[in-house]
């Protein structure tokens, strides 16, 4: 019988440490990317991450979760117009448009002030008549970093 309150103490002191200990590095906040003008702006709830980066034409939206020490975040692109200013046929714009683009796998510094890590695209292949996404196909992964706004 004690090995069964045992297990759940257990249980539940590994579910508390899973869920708090992302709070050692915590992201939360706004970042600001030096190719960009827009900052992005994260909200962190235990290993968990949700965010925007506002433009113009469009909008970046960010989740990703904490594991093993790297923020793992996907970056999804809504609105068509942002996709059309890139030279995308206003069809393909439409089908693109909410899609995963970008995949970041990001390390905070020890000091708190930068994201460090990569970025990884994704490439799209389309046929122009009919008008349609063939495939997505990750690029090679390029270095970014960003740096905590006050």
């Amino acid at each position: 019988m004690w090995v069964q309150q045992a297990f759940w103490i257990f249980a539940a002191v590994a579910g508390v440490v899973w869920f708090f200990l992302p709070y050692l590095k915590p992201v939360g906040g706004r970042w600001s990317d030096p190719d960009n003008e827009a900052p992005w702006d994260l909200l962190q709830l235990g290993p968990w991450v949700f965010g925007e980066q506002r433009h113009p034409k469009g909008l970046h939206k960010f989740k990703g979760r904490y594991k093993s020490g790297v923020w793992r975040i996907a970056r999804m692109d809504v609105g068509t117009a942002l996709f059309e200013a890139q030279g995308f046929p206003p069809l393909i714009a439409q089908q693109l448009s909410g899609r995963t683009m970008v995949t970041y796998l990001l390390e905070r510094d020890e000091k708190g002030a930068t994201l460090q890590g990569t970025m990884t695209p994704m490439k799209v292949i389309f046929v122009k008549f009919p008008p349609q996404v063939s495939k997505m196909v990750p690029e090679a992964p390029k270095k970014v970093i960003l740096t905590k706004k006050d």
